[in-house]
């Protein structure tokens, strides 16, 4: 369920009806594979009628949603709107919540030193040096000699 089917973006109160409809369908998609009421009531701990009716014909209850969204992995605003990451654990938002400010800063980092070895930057005179070289120039150290240019 990488890229889950587009469902309407509908939310409660523009068309009660569709909106039920729509999440019924999101929760179909959520469960990812067949059906079995008293399995889904059982992982969720809830009554297989309830599960039954909740998934097929009527407006889920917040309850209801909160406990498919835990036990099945599931995004609660993706499930309630349709916009989003359909899986929790495929979100940005929870990718970032596993990974600590340390090891975010050490990344990004290494990916900006990568970046600034790879690209060339202007100088004042307009030719091209690394990014590196403009940058120690700055801070008080020799600034190298921009080239003279092609020879003519």
């Amino acid at each position: 369920m990488d890229d889950a089917p587009a469902t309407s973006r509908r939310t409660p109160g523009d068309d009660d009806d569709a909106w039920v409809a729509n999440l019924h369908e999101r929760l179909r998609l959520a469960i990812d594979g067949p059906i079995v009421f008293r399995q889904v009531a059982d992982r969720i701990d809830m009554n297989a009628e309830t599960v039954r009716r909740y998934m097929s014909v009527a407006a889920p209850s917040v309850k209801f949603l909160a406990a498919i969204a835990e036990a099945y992995d599931i995004d609660l605003h993706w499930l309630v709107t349709g916009e989003g990451c359909a899986r929790r654990s495929e979100s940005p938002r929870h990718a970032l919540a596993r990974v600590g400010v340390r090891d975010l800063c050490e990344e990004l980092g290494r990916r900006l030193a990568a970046n600034e070895a790879a690209a060339p930057a202007a100088s004042s005179d307009g030719s091209l040096r690394g990014v590196a070289e403009i940058k120690r120039g700055g801070r008080g150290a020799a600034v190298a000699r921009p080239s003279a240019g092609p020879a003519a």
